[in-house]
């Protein structure tokens, strides 16, 4: 969905000033169109704003390929990895608070984490430099990436896996280390990673439609999840995380469009 939103950008700038709203909202179903065909997929939802001016609202497609439900700009999407910038700004509070700071060997808030003798910072863990092997591309997560677990059973599927590369060395995408960093999160305040989220960012910021996402959501507004492959759109499969002291599981943040 914002990857859309962005490839339109630069093909509005172009159009913004023409005066004709409606050859320029087809202009934009066009894109959407041709988008949707070469990408698989199966629905979304765009906005496009011009200043104070909404040039588009809509939904495209169904979200659901079982329920065939259309799309519409309520529709509650999971966000996936942008989850990410949620839990810095967390992170950036507690050092900004004193409970936390960047060149803290992680060590020291999580013992029990097997760092092979390295030492590895939070600083590090936040700009993916940390070495620490990603476990999304570990065969031993492949094997229970749809089951139930926990975020101490996640890092537990790389714990014995050779670092990529030492410290601080490079840098290299990395989910793991996010995972570590909700663990900290945690553990320094004692409140469950949903329940901070809420208290910290969500409720202050208003972000009323914004919400840890259940891991399998009933409410006919959510997304499901689809990955392209041979054969079309199939349903994606999610890590299902169960954080202790929370009353629900999830795999990511939810938002609308």
């Amino acid at each position: 969905m914002r990857r859309l939103l962005v490839l339109l950008l630069p093909a509005m700038a172009a159009t913004a000033q023409a005066p004709d709203r409606v050859a320029l909202r087809a202009r934009i179903d066009s894109l959407v169109s041709d988008f949707m065909k070469v990408r698989g997929t199966p629905g979304l939802s765009l906005a496009v704003l011009r200043g104070s001016d909404t040039i588009v609202m809509s939904g495209y497609g169904v979200p659901n390929l079982e329920t065939k439900q259309p799309a519409t700009p309520a529709t509650v999407f999971r966000i996936g990895s942008m989850t990410k910038q949620f839990t810095s700004a967390l992170i950036m509070r507690q050092i900004e608070r004193g409970t936390l700071s960047l060149d803290d060997d992680i060590s020291k808030h999580l013992p029990d984490v097997s760092l092979q003798g390295h030492r590895v910072t939070i600083r590090q863990l936040l700009n993916h430099t940390s070495g620490i092997p990603n476990y999304t591309t570990s065969t031993e997560w492949a094997k229970h990436q749809a089951e139930d677990v926990t975020p101490s059973q996640i890092v537990a599927f790389v714990a014995a896996d050779t670092f990529d590369f030492a410290p601080g060395a490079r840098y290299k995408y990395n989910n793991t280390g996010y995972v570590l960093l909700g663990m900290i999160l945690e553990k320094v305040t004692g409140v469950p990673y949903p329940e901070l989220l809420q208290r910290e960012l969500l409720t202050p910021l208003g972000l009323r439609e914004t919400s840890y996402c259940p891991s399998r959501p009933t409410d006919p507004s959510y997304a499901a999840g689809y990955e392209v492959g041979p054969d079309g759109a199939a349903p994606q499969s999610y890590t299902v995380v169960r954080r202790k002291g929370s009353s629900a599981a999830a795999s990511s943040f939810q938002q609308t469009a």
